[in-house]
């Protein structure tokens, strides 16, 4: 069994032109995103 790791990343406001460069970095690599179903679709990438 590998490791895994868990990112908790914030999306600001929720426009997905105000989000960081980094938490953009860490959505565009993972494989699941749990969360608040309006926030989940707003960062499917």
């Amino acid at each position: 069994m590998s490791n895994g790791k868990i990112y908790v990343v914030g999306i600001g406001p929720g426009n997905m032109e105000d989000i960081s460069i980094r938490a953009y970095n860490v959505l565009k690599n993972i494989d699941v995103i749990a969360g608040y179903t309006t926030y989940v679709d707003l960062v499917k990438v």
